[in-house]
């Protein structure tokens, strides 16, 4: 499964069923060392093996250990699988399949590239090589989608939400992280200003000036999530969102930023992995997407696709319309459709959620920094 860490979470309810169903199989995940911190740790595989790029390049395996590697590279060498999936709808880029075909397991189960248009064009010819290929046309959630490949093998669905695992150690690293740099009450919001493409992510001092706004609104700290590449933006969007802010993103494994994110009383942030993260932890998420309303619901920014999903309330924030020349949804290469979430626009709706977040979580109403009073009902629904 050679995709990115959004995807790893909307797959978690795949491999939760792989397990429901096998519960004596032994399951190994194969990933992108991205996203390798988190498949190491999860409870649904019995082994991760991370992997850099496939495709067109020569195929170098990683493990956590010399032990675990070696034992899966003399499986994979014999041919010792019986099932490989390649869970991934999407045109594959990135070799997933080149993978499985090395697996030489008895039966290889995938999408057919008769499923869409865009894998019919990139990976053709790819069906001969699935004993399976599943031709699935629905346009359903991500999180949905794979279950169909449990019934192509004989296997019973079952309702399973995303989910994300990290260890005690990352939560030590996250409150140790909170308690060095966080001040005043340590109630804060997680904020991802950056998106996983050009188009899909606000102006960063756009975000970074209603960042503040709402911190000193609803009396919450603001810690900037990223990853490492992120760090120096991370940096500046700290700096311009105020004196509540501080940046955390380079600053600690995806495992740690998931336990931070856990801690916090809401999330806001752009279409990427850190918002998926915060749906599978359970905290509300505010994301800001470039796809308009009434847009293709099979497009690749698409919140019917990939809105995140999880055991938390999620709004997604998306413009009412799309910038001409789009129609269907943003093809520019830069920030396009996305420029119509102005300030405007965003804070009546960033500030109830966040608003309703911080009340709701922790008691407190808008700048009063008192705490209200919880009855029975508003204990319940915490």
């Amino acid at each position: 499964m050679l995709d990115f860490i959004g995807d790893w979470i909307l797959t978690t309810p795949f491999f939760e069923n792989l397990r429901h169903n096998g519960p004596q199989a032994e399951i190994t995940a194969v990933v992108l060392d991205r996203v390798f911190d988190l498949a190491h740790v999860s409870s649904m595989v019995d082994r991760a093996i991370s992997v850099s790029r496939a495709d067109h390049r020569r195929l170098v395996f990683s493990a956590g250990n010399v032990s675990v590697l070696a034992g899966f590279q003399r499986d994979y060498q014999v041919g010792r699988f019986d099932l490989a999936f390649v869970p991934r709808w999407d045109a594959d880029f990135n070799g997933a399949l080149q993978i499985a075909i090395g697996s030489r397991a008895r039966h290889v189960v995938g999408f057919s590239e008769r499923s869409m248009t865009r894998r019919g064009a990139l990976n053709r010819g790819d069906d001969r090589f699935y004993t399976h290929a599943v031709v699935d046309r629905r346009m359903v959630h991500e999180a949905d989608r794979d279950l169909v490949l449990i019934e192509a093998v004989g296997g019973t669905p079952v309702a399973a939400k995303t989910r994300i695992e990290f260890t005690s150690a990352d939560v030590i690293l996250a409150e140790s992280f909170l308690s060095a740099t966080l001040c005043g009450t340590g109630r804060f919001m997680a904020v991802a200003p950056f998106g996983s493409k050009r188009k899909t992510t606000l102006p960063p001092e756009r975000l970074a000036r209603i960042a503040g706004r709402l911190a000193e609104e609803f009396d919450l700290g603001v810690v900037v999530v990223g990853g490492p590449r992120d760090a120096r933006a991370a940096t500046a969007f700290a700096r311009d969102a105020g004196p509540r802010a501080i940046p955390a993103a380079g600053r600690l494994s995806t495992r740690a930023s998931a336990a931070l994110i856990a801690r916090a009383t809401v999330f806001v942030g752009m279409d990427s992995g850190p918002a998926h993260i915060a749906a599978a932890v359970g905290t509300p998420v505010a994301v800001l997407s470039c796809h308009p309303v009434g847009g293709a619901p099979g497009h690749a920014n698409a919140p019917e696709r990939f809105a995140p999903r999880g055991n938390s309330d999620v709004l997604v924030i998306r413009p009412t319309r799309p910038t001409v020349p789009c129609v269907d949804g943003c093809e520019a290469d830069g920030p396009h459709c996305i420029l119509a979430l102005d300030e405007a626009v965003l804070w009546p709706r960033l500030a109830s959620f966040v608003g309703a977040a911080a009340l709701i979580s922790h008691g407190y109403g808008p700048k009063t920094g008192r705490r209200t009073r919880t009855g029975p009902e508003t204990a319940l629904a915490r």
